[in-house]
């Protein structure tokens, strides 16, 4: 039994050729650093994108908010401009 998974062994290698082994590992180890470049400078663009639209939404919200139709704004009372006296004869 033994002696047989040997000759199946030594049949398998027997048909695998090691003469290229070096090149193919170095091939390999060329296409994976290709490949972690290529990842590394696709998070980078990812990362100014998300950074741009952080920056541009903000600046975007913060324009929109000091334009606002409100001319002031009240914590106390969120609903003072629609006041029936504030719409009748107007705000301060």
């Amino acid at each position: 039994m033994l002696e047989k998974e040997i000759q199946d062994l030594i049949r398998r290698d027997s048909l695998v050729n090691l003469g290229d082994l070096e090149a193919d590992i170095w091939r390999r180890e060329a296409e994976i650093s290709d490949s972690q470049k290529a990842s590394r400078t696709l998070a980078a663009f990812q990362a100014v994108v998300v950074i741009f639209a952080i920056f541009t939404s903000a600046a975007f919200g913060s324009s929109m908010a000091k334009s606002s139709l409100l001319p002031h704004a009240s914590i106390l009372n969120p609903g003072a401009s629609l006041a029936p006296s504030v719409l009748l004869f107007g705000g301060r």
